[in-house]
Parts: C-alpha cells; sequence; structure tokens
C-alpha cells in the first residue's frame, strides 16, 4: 500500500529535521528521506559527543525556542559568540564579523 505526504523532507539533518517539525506542527503529513543511518544512542553529560560545531544565529534561535528545541538543549553546551572570522585557506580571502557593528550583545550561539 502506497503512503501519500503533504511534504516529503530529504535530509534529517538540522535544517530537514526543523523543517520536517515545523510542518507537521502546522498539520501537514511528513515524510523525511534520510540515506544514512540516524544515531539511536542519547547523548548525555557523559556521553560521546560529535567534535562539530554550528554557529546559530538569533533569528535562528527563535526559530528553534518557537519549536520547542533550543530549551532541550544542554545549556552547558551553549555558548554566545560576540566575534567571527572566516577565511579560505587559499588566498587572501578574509571577512570578520563583531556584534558591536550591528550593534548588539552577541553575533549568535555556539552549539
Amino acid at each position: 500500500m502506497a503512503q501519500r505526504f503533504d511534504i516529503i523532507v530529504s535530509g534529517a539533518g538540522m535544517v530537514g529535521a526543523c523543517c520536517a517539525l515545523a510542518m507537521a506542527r502546522r498539520g501537514y503529513s511528513v515524510a523525511i528521506i534520510e540515506p544514512s543511518e540516524i544515531p539511536a544512542k542519547e547523548l548525555n553529560d557523559d556521553g560521546d559527543y560529535d567534535l562539530r560545531v554550528s554557529a546559530v544565529s538569533p533569528a535562528s534561535q527563535r526559530f528553534l525556542s518557537e519549536l520547542g528545541v533550543w530549551q532541550a538543549l544542554n545549556a552547558g553546551r551553549i555558548c554566545k559568540y560576540e566575534k567571527m572570522v572566516v577565511w579560505h585557506e587559499h588566498g587572501n580571502a578574509r571577512i570578520e564579523f563583531d556584534c558591536a557593528e550591528v550593534a548588539q550583545a552577541s553575533l549568535g550561539a555556539i552549539v
């Protein structure tokens, strides 16, 4: 029997999962297609964390709060940042961001 969905999301990463959750909360039937296995292991304070981090903008933080996701994050794993430098290893491509330039207390949070 074929299943029918209003929305199909490709990828269960941060963006895909948030999109699917937001659409489901708006009443759509949603399917997520993810080619890799999603770890079932729950992480705790003694757990094995992925070393990757994400810079989350204030707008994204508000969106995650609306979904109830931000509140569920371990507060000890969140750090606000005031400056950021992005560069490319080849050539002299470099850009700097500073919260003082936009009159904000921070640019966002590293999660």
